[in-house]
């Protein structure tokens, strides 16, 4: 018997050295009981004071334990002491927050986890925290936070701009405690939206990060965590202008140096207190980060829709005016974040005949550098659509955008809606509102993948689809300059949902038109209906304070010009020789404007006697005049 008992002893440590059996761990494992803690798993304090809170360690074996703490903030410690754990917790203001740590304690052998929930926030009353000033110094630099939803961009010239997620502005700022935020519309000449005062009151600093409150009412403000370093690499290759508009011209920008790129973008040029856009095609190329104007035109680009002309005084008494145009010099990235880029551009203004400074004292301070910001918005490729037959399209026209109908009159197509009548073929619907006349033009297209071929009468073209930065879709058209050796686009909207019902009380506002060369000076060309059914029209190059409207059954709202309070809209298009019939419909509102189709049917009389009809078809946005509009005259 202890000879088998010796034996089976024996086997028995056979077996357990080949791995034939439970090992000692295993065992140990089985027996053991994990160490585990309990309390309270979450608690709250506010940022800037201190807490300590305990929880109790256990081990029902009497095991010696340790505990260590996941993903630790830097203000939270720890001290184990018997079977009490104390954290103690000390946040500051960068630290508001819910913040979750991971609690795990072992006796060696196994472990435990636990969820710990820390709520930081912000006590007004017992612990407001105390503002802190930066010296300008400080301030002056480009600001962004983590997420990249913000950034704000301070200049040494208190001027500055900002982008706080969708939304973006300029700024004029001081910092007297505060941080004070005086806002502007960007790029904008005329009934510009109202400045808003914005306080960031600053309450924490550490390293190159800030932590402020934006403030939206006296009350009510946001948190903001701000962190300074430069931004100045570009994420798109192409870019547009930031502009409410059915047609924007496209950049092709880029961070590489030495290389040749194009500038083709409206510029907000200032003189003599007030704003114009003016437009350019330019080649610069990149060099030591700052995009020079190439081979610019020698007497720059007319402004105001015509030459800048000031009077100036000669030493000899005499006084003469002297026209100036615009030439852009330099454009330098001052920030760019995602889609949003901004650019500081530097233009002076050449005099048009050669002039000797020294013989007008006033000349030399006219033809000194000046800057202006300038914002784009990154534009984005997109697959062309597929048609059904019914969908209604936009933004394909022909090059010289004019056709001629069956009865002789033109039909020019800015961009016009399109019934699609199948997966390649559609037509335009034309109504000619001075003879009632209805016609049709037929367009067919192709999807070729990459683009899309549409053929108009003769003439055949393509397209490309683009996403703009308010996620509109647009057509692309492609140009090519000789003279400038360069290419340019224009993008035209694409998409719109017509299928709004507007009520007659929806166009009885004054609308300001959103024209580049607009000689602004305190003048605006508005569109306006009066209740008395006369209307005020200057758009498109129509000049008509003697104008009527009428609301027509399809919602829409046309205006005749001329004619006078005494006459009938009938009369007035039956009896002129030459009149206009604007018909606005209403498609999309907007805080800033609303989004109208414009079909302008328009008859001119000829010196020999001939008379022409024509009907253009177009997008057109027209912004609310929120303070007092002063319409232009002839």
């Amino acid at each position: 018997m202890k000879l088998k008992t010796t034996a089976v002893c024996l086997l028995t440590l056979l077996l357990s050295a080949c791995g034939g059996g439970s090992s000692s761990e295993e065992q140990q494992k089985a027996a053991n009981n994990k160490p585990t803690i309990a309390g309270e798993f979450s608690f709250e304090l506010a940022a800037g004071s201190s807490l300590e809170h305990a929880l109790t360690v256990s081990d029902k074996d009497n095991d010696t334990v340790t505990v260590s703490v996941i993903n630790k903030p830097d203000w939270l410690s720890y001290e184990l002491s018997e079977n009490t754990l104390t954290l103690s917790a000390s946040p500051t203001f960068f630290d508001i927050a819910e913040h979750q740590v991971d609690l795990s304690i072992s006796d060696g052998k196994e472990s435990n986890q636990f969820n710990l929930s820390i709520d930081v926030h912000y006590d007004a009353v017992n612990f407001p925290g105390e503002a802190i000033t930066l010296a300008d110094k400080e301030l002056i630099g480009t600001w962004t936070t983590a997420d990249s939803s913000s950034l704000f961009h301070f200049s040494a010239d208190q001027t500055g701009f900002a982008k706080i997620d969708s939304d973006n502005f300029m700024f004029n700022w001081n910092n007297p405690d505060d941080v004070e935020l005086h806002t502007q519309e960007f790029e904008c000449i005329a009934n510009c939206m109202r400045s808003k005062f914005i306080p960031l009151e600053i309450l924490a600093k550490k390293a190159n990060s800030i932590l402020a409150k934006k403030y939206i009412s006296e009350t009510e403000f946001t948190w903001l965590t701000l962190i300074k370093g430069e931004k100045k690499a570009l994420s798109f290759d192409t870019y547009s202008d930031q502009r409410q508009e059915q047609t924007l011209r496209l950049s092709q920008l880029g961070n590489e140096e030495g290389v040749k790129y194009t500038f083709f973008a409206n510029v907000a040029i200032k003189a003599e207190g007030y704003t114009q856009l003016a437009g350019f095609h330019e080649n610069v190329i990149l060099t030591d980060g700052i995009y020079q104007f190439i081979e610019p035109e020698e007497k720059g680009n007319s402004i105001f829709g015509q030459d800048y002309t000031k009077t100036f005084q000669n030493t000899d008494g005499s006084y003469q005016q002297i026209s100036f145009s615009v030439q852009l010099k330099q454009a330098e990235l001052i920030a760019s974040l995602d889609d949003f880029a901004v650019f500081e551009v530097t233009y002076h203004f050449i005099p048009q005949t050669s002039q000797d400074t020294a013989n007008w004292p006033e000349l030399e301070k006219e033809l000194v550098d000046r800057k202006t910001y300038k914002v784009f918005r990154g534009v984005a490729e997109a697959p062309v659509p597929e048609f059904s037959a019914g969908d209604v399209l936009f933004g394909l026209s022909p090059l010289y955008s004019s056709v001629q109908l069956a009865d002789g009159s033109s039909f020019k197509i800015i961009n016009a809606p399109i019934t699609v009548d199948s997966e390649t073929s559609g037509h335009y619907s034309v109504k000619d509102a001075l003879t009632g006349e209805e016609s049709t033009y037929d367009i067919t297209f192709s999807n070729l993948g990459d683009t899309l071929e549409f053929t108009i009468g003769i003439e055949t073209r393509n397209v490309r689809y683009v996403k703009l930065y308010d996620n509109r879709i647009a057509t692309v058209d492609d140009f090519y300059s000789s003279k400038k050796q360069s290419s340019y686009s224009y993008a035209n909207l694409a998409q719109a949902d017509t299928t709004y019902n507007a009520t007659q009380e929806d166009y009885m506002k004054t609308f300001y038109v959103n024209d580049l060369n607009l000689l602004n000076n305190n003048k605006h060309a508005v569109i306006e209906p009066h209740d008395n059914g006369t209307a005020i029209v200057y758009s498109g190059g129509i000049f008509g304070p003697n104008g009527r409207w009428q609301f027509e059954e399809d919602n829409s709202m046309s205006f005749v010009t001329p004619c006078s309070q005494d006459e009938t809209i009938s009369s007035c298009i039956d009896n002129s020789e030459e009149v206009d019939v604007i018909n606005y419909k209403l498609f999309k509102k907007e805080k800033a404007g609303y989004w109208f189709l414009r079909s302008h049917s328009n008859q001119d009389k000829y010196s020999d006697g001939k008379i022409a009809q024509s009907v253009t078809q177009s997008i057109q946005f027209l912004k609310l005049c929120d303070s007092v509009c002063i319409y232009r005259s002839n």
